[in-house]
């Protein structure tokens, strides 16, 4: 209570003094926080093994887990480590063979997992990179044709899942209108629908006379839905209920944004919509999937359920209580699911039904039941994971939460996320300034935002003194790279500060969404005042988005207002004059030296041989165009 009085009256105390002049302030140099990273990546383990235990596919969980006699499973593995880990005199080190690991449940350590007395614990693979898979689901194999290309399998009863991978491609959940897959703009959601007439409700969206198919069964029906006609800046998914008298959507949960003409929407989740190649529908109750394949031959082909929304779920049990000392490398991570119900967010500060020192934040973190991710970790430090493929993420692919500190990832390929490619997103301002210190580096995000254009390359919120480096980030629907800055209090609770991202290139992104930039900067309160931090060697290659979007052109670099006193350094947009760079005038000045929106720009202080990823990323990784 304390806190919470403490907090109103700095709230109370910036709305009379500290904002009058907020759009006029100058006040403060820029501060960025240099920070000594530990070594990454640390390669290899140290001079002195301990144990070494192996597993394999065609092991068995009662053999003792050495090379002769592997495990089966990881988990058989983690038991092992767990009895000798307490006291380590030398690395543990768990080799995974090559092959297909299909899993029950999530991967899950915790601090009981730990390396001890400066030793690691380290997974990896004991073939080529990745060539060691866990996957988040099943296969599908008992089909037979139903009508016409679609075929039909039966499933366990009160098995849901909302997408499915057939040979490593996602599917569309059946929609209408049917998807038409513009190579241009590969992670674009159109065609889409366009409501009508009603204006500024958050649960009610019409449409017009024919838009919606008559269907039989609508119980599982729902939309997906920018709500703003212009301000495509999020995607929300929810079940509705047709009124078709009225013609209207009634939506289950209020939407970020309220409804305007126009809004782009399509529908989803009807077996009747089953009309397209690469589209599916699972009735749950009955126990029975429908699915027209994209292969000819439904029988030669891996279709793979998801029983999962995380696959790797690294978490402290508090943050006192870390995982640590744990490396993950050269292994591939797959096949987890998204949910029927996705909003970025509360609507307004204060709803999440939480005591916070700054509410504010309600607005720019995800929903509890959505805060998940193909890998997903919490409370740790000192945990990396290097070399390792991330794919087919129902939610992001990788997802950092709360405590995080001294993490590395490094040389990892980041491809087909639901959501984020890559997510930091620290407490609540005023609540500890924890996610901090880890450096991401030499990986590769694409393909982001497949389940909702809510998604960013790399999305920083409320995280501080990390490194983003000699990365590439493209094809998304949104940003290549954000940061959420900000608070309602005072400087101290501001925590995306000091992040220091280098050697990146950003393209093709913002294919589905308008009012962004391919590298962008956001405030939600007044922090940016206290909140600076460094670009420098960045690259970004700024193309078109899909038509349908009627929202401002997406820019090469837009600094949203209150996000002041960012540092850019040898930083190149390749776009149209007008698309370059944006700003508000109401924001305090930013630092520019050697920048392409401005005059007396130097295109040969760019290091363009050493932007982007590094000569040890692994080839297997990379798309087949680029190998």
């Amino acid at each position: 209570m304390q806190q919470l009085i403490f907090g109103f009256i700095c709230f109370s105390l910036f709305s009379i003094l500290g904002c009058q002049n907020v759009n006029n302030q100058t006040d403060g140099p820029h501060s960025f926080e240099a920070v000594n990273f530990r070594q990454c990546p640390f390669l290899g383990s140290s001079n002195s093994v301990q144990q070494t235990f192996y597993v394999s596919p065609q092991g068995n969980d009662t053999w003792p887990g050495n090379q002769q006699q592997p495990f089966q499973t990881l988990g058989r593995a983690q038991e092992a480590v767990r009895a000798i880990n307490k006291n380590m005199t030398g690395d543990i080190v768990v080799n995974v063979q090559p092959g297909q690991y299909f899993l029950q449940k999530t991967l899950s350590f915790s601090e009981l997992d730990s390396g001890s007395n400066g030793f690691r614990v380290i997974y990896k693979s004991d073939g080529s990179q990745g060539s060691a898979h866990f996957i988040g689901g099943q296969r599908i194999q008992n089909w037979n044709r139903f009508i016409g290309h679609v075929f039909q399998a039966s499933i366990p009863a009160g098995w849901n899942f909302t997408t499915l991978y057939e040979n490593g491609v996602r599917a569309d959940e059946a929609r209408w209108p049917h998807r038409v897959v513009n190579h241009k703009f590969p992670t674009s959601h159109g065609p889409y629908l366009l409501s009508t007439g009603v204006a500024g409700s958050d649960q009610i969206l019409s449409y017009k006379e024919g838009d919606i198919p008559q269907l039989n069964d609508e119980s599982n029906l729902k939309a997906y839905i920018f709500s703003p006609g212009m301000g495509a800046w999020y995607a929300d998914v929810v079940p509705v209920v047709v009124n078709r008298s009225q013609k209207t959507l009634s939506l289950a949960h209020a939407l970020r944004y309220a409804t305007t003409p126009k809004a782009r929407y399509f529908i989803e989740g009807a077996q009747e919509l089953v009309g397209a190649p690469g589209e599916f529908f699972v009735d749950s109750k009955k126990g029975v999937v429908f699915y027209w394949p994209r292969s000819k031959d439904i029988f030669k082909s891996e279709i793979i359920a998801p029983m999962m929304k995380t696959v790797l779920d690294v978490r402290g049990s508090s943050s006192t209580n870390l995982v640590h000392d744990i490396r993950f490398e050269g292994l591939t991570f797959e096949d987890s699911d998204f949910t029927d119900w996705y909003r970025f967010g509360w609507p307004q500060a204060g709803q999440s039904g939480e005591r916070h020192f700054d509410p504010s934040f309600d607005r720019q973190i995800d929903l509890p039941q959505n805060r998940l991710g193909l890998v997903r970790i919490e409370n740790t430090e000192q945990v990396d994971i290097n070399f390792s493929h991330l794919k087919n993420g129902g939610f992001g692919g990788l997802t950092l939460f709360n405590h995080n500190k001294r993490d590395c990832f490094y040389g990892n390929a980041i491809e087909h996320s639901g959501v984020d490619g890559i997510l930091l997103q620290g407490a609540y301002p005023g609540e500890g300034d924890v996610l901090r210190e880890n450096v991401f580096s030499n990986n590769l995000v694409t393909h982001f935002g497949e389940m909702t254009a809510s998604g960013e390359g790399i999305d920083i919120s409320n995280a501080g003194h990390n490194e983003i480096s000699y990365s590439e980030v493209r094809d998304g629907p949104r940003c290549g790279v954000i940061i959420h800055i900000g608070t309602t209090m005072s400087g101290n609770f501001t925590y995306a500060k000091s992040n220091d991202i280098k050697n990146v290139k950003i393209v093709n992104v913002g294919q589905d969404s308008g009012d962004m930039g391919y590298l962008y900067f956001f405030s939600f309160g007044r922090g940016g005042a206290f909140s600076s931090n460094k670009l420098e060697q960045i690259l970004i290659f700024v193309g078109e988005s899909d038509p349908s979007v009627t929202d401002i052109i997406p820019y090469g670099v837009f600094a949203d207002s209150q996000t002041s006193y960012q540092i850019f350094e040898n930083v190149q947009v390749i776009a149209p004059p007008n698309r370059l760079y944006r700003t508000f005038d109401a924001s305090p000045p930013h630092e520019f030296k050697n920048v392409s929106w401005l005059p007396g720009f130097d295109q040969s202080l760019m290091d363009k041989k050493n932007i982007g990823l590094k000569s040890d990323f692994p080839q297997e990784y990379l798309p087949r165009e680029k190998r």
